[in-house]
């Protein structure tokens, strides 16, 4: 570009030079056709010669201009033309990068959610599987889901979900805090012969903002919570008490939070919740797309806690009735009754025969 800048400035000097010439002489022609046109007696006169002079000037200087005009350099307006085309063309190049970009991301985070989804079911199979499955020993009913606590069970259902959280809410630098609120999951811990009892439970199972302290474990049926505690409680109450999808922006713990509160639907009624997800971020806003994303993954923890609770319930059943048929010298000949309503024969043949006899 620098030689045809050198070119317009050169035309641009030379332009400036020359203007007030032609000018002067224009303005010298008009004066002097209009009085020697006033004084022509004759045709053949001193003032017809001085205006045939006078046009003859004219004509050289336009002449002159013309010269001077076609040395505008025009390839350097070709050479801006094709700059400036060039420049559009990389202008819609790096849209078009910029917009496949935005969609591979797309792809990329729809395929990373779609993983986390499958790995979570897979996960939840792999820990529920068995549950189907007939037991005939305690220590077979022993290794199941319900071996490990309620947290630990969660983490490990939603890991997949934790793991890729900063792809989902798009926003690596974000801090997200992630709660499990239950209103009943079965307690491991009843009196013999009873039913386990069913407690509300509130579990932080990610905490990157460093609340999980802060956050009370009774914060949905505590009545006296005050501040920004009850403000959270509202929101999770209105959740649970409308089945719906709460978002809002919070002051709590002293920062600013958007907050998210989802309903956990029960098993085999969507229209009840059965719990919530709690999901509070800061630095970040949550996308357009988060509502149906954290609904298949509350309806995968409908799943686990379905399975938990009755993992819990079936524990108890081997204690709940014994009857022992045995006479002496014999052993195992009894009935035990579940409170599942299934039953068990220890020594069926046994047993068998004996009632023929």
């Amino acid at each position: 570009m620098k030689p045809y800048l050198k070119e317009l400035k050169e035309f641009f000097e030379s332009t400036f030079a020359h203007v007030k010439t032609y000018i002067l002489i224009e303005v010298i022609f008009i004066i002097v056709f209009g009085v020697a046109s006033s004084q022509v007696k004759e045709l053949l006169s001193a003032w017809t010669l001085l205006i045939v002079v006078s046009g003859i000037v004219f004509f050289i200087t336009y002449l002159e201009r013309y010269k001077f005009l076609k040395k505008f350099p025009i390839s350097l307006i070709e050479s801006v033309e094709q700059s400036l085309e060039l420049k559009d063309i990389e202008i819609e190049r790096r849209k078009s990068e910029i917009e496949n970009i935005k969609i591979n991301k797309s792809k990329e985070r729809s395929s990373l959610i779609n993983d986390s989804i499958s790995d979570t079911i897979v996960g939840l199979n792999d820990q529920t599987c068995t549950l189907s499955s007939k037991e005939d020993t305690i220590d077979e009913i022993a290794n199941k889901l319900c071996d490990k606590d309620v947290e630990d069970g969660l983490i490990q259902i939603l890991s997949p979900f934790i793991s890729e959280v900063y792809t989902i809410i798009q926003g690596e630098n974000s801090q997200i805090t992630v709660g499990v609120y239950f209103q009943k999951i079965a307690q491991d811990d009843w009196i013999e012969k009873s039913l386990p009892p069913e407690n509300p439970m509130l579990i932080v199972i990610k905490d990157d903002n460093e609340i999980k302290d802060y956050i009370p474990i009774d914060l949905v049926e505590n009545p006296t919570m005050i501040g920004d505690k009850q403000i959270l409680q509202q929101h999770v109450e209105t959740c649970l008490r409308n089945n719906r999808y709460v978002s809002s922006q919070i002051d709590f713990c002293g920062s600013n939070f958007n907050l998210v509160v989802s309903p956990i639907p029960y098993a085999c009624d969507e229209n009840r919740p059965s719990g919530a997800m709690i999901i509070l971020l800061k630095n970040n806003e949550f996308p357009k797309d988060f509502e149906k994303i954290v609904k298949i993954f509350n309806r995968l923890l409908t799943n686990w806690m379905y399975k938990y609770n009755s993992c819990v319930f079936n524990r108890n059943s081997e204690v709940y009735l014994e009857f022992d048929l045995s006479k002496e010298g014999d052993v195992n000949n009894k009935i035990i009754l579940y409170n599942n309503g299934r039953y068990k024969i220890t020594n069926p043949t046994h047993l068998v025969q004996e009632v023929n006899n």
